[in-house]
């Protein structure tokens, strides 16, 4: 399949898109880690870097009133936002929606967003890409690129994830089944982007946190910066030019 051909049109999408949200059932019935745990919030709340600042300052920006978290999971991320700004969520896994009924999350495809152009200030997909089959990867960024308005975050993981080496132990196929160097995401994203009108404003790149609370938490992440660490993830921010007014 070329870089063009897009599979949200063909046969293709639909068995794909059931062999996903079966990986992801099976995964968080076993152990809740992906969108129903704390890892994806400890990482967000308990960082303070460039990409985070830039996010929560956004959000906390008077222009910006709405939000659409792609991969929201069980919406542990929502969590934060709500305060801020309107958010939505939409989510692979069928069961989402009811995980979490005080939030407006809906069980969709990342790869055919059923909302209009613009209808976001702010889209965000952290720790996401990565579980995107590559097939996918440009319908779901077009789509995430013309729902928004504003701003795109991403956050993309660069390696395996903690359970990935169990489920390939077991013979089936790794979360995080779409891995890229830094640059080859770039050169994925950045040509969408400018197309949607959007430009990068910031690139960040971080080290493997130590997640956890007490303690060792705390010593790991200390020594983890003071030594520096592996690139584990890639952080983009992209922006939308205003509009000039005559």
């Amino acid at each position: 399949m070329d870089q063009d051909s897009n599979p949200q049109d063909s046969a293709d999408l639909q068995s794909l898109m059931q062999a996903e949200q079966a990986k992801y059932s099976q995964v968080r019935e076993r152990k809740p880690l992906y969108g129903f745990g704390k890892r994806q919030v400890q990482w967000l709340s308990a960082r303070d870097n460039n990409f985070t600042r830039s996010f929560f300052d956004a959000l906390r920006s008077a222009d910006i009133m709405t939000a659409l978290d792609v991969g929201c999971g069980g919406g542990t991320v929502m969590d934060l936002v709500k305060d801020h700004v309107q958010v939505q969520g939409v989510d692979i896994y069928p069961d989402a929606p009811n995980q979490r009924p005080d939030l407006r999350i809906h069980h969709m495809n990342a790869a055919s967003l059923e909302f209009d152009d613009d209808s976001f200030d702010i889209v965000y997909h952290l720790d996401g890409m990565e579980h995107i089959p590559a097939e996918l990867e440009r319908c779901v960024l077009r789509e995430e690129f013309r729902v928004a308005r504003r701003l795109v975050f991403h956050e993309i993981a660069l390696v395996l994830a903690a359970g990935d080496r169990a489920l390939l132990a077991e013979g089936k196929p790794p979360l995080h089944t779409n891995l890229k160097p830094p640059d080859e995401w770039r050169r994925v994203i950045d040509p969408i982007a400018e197309k949607a009108g959007f430009s990068l404003k910031l690139t960040y790149l971080e080290a493997m946190p130590v997640l956890g609370e007490g303690l060792r938490s705390t010593l790991g992440n200390i020594v983890r910066r003071l030594r520096g660490g592996r690139i584990g993830r890639l952080c983009l921010v992209y922006e939308r030019a205003p509009t000039r007014q005559p």
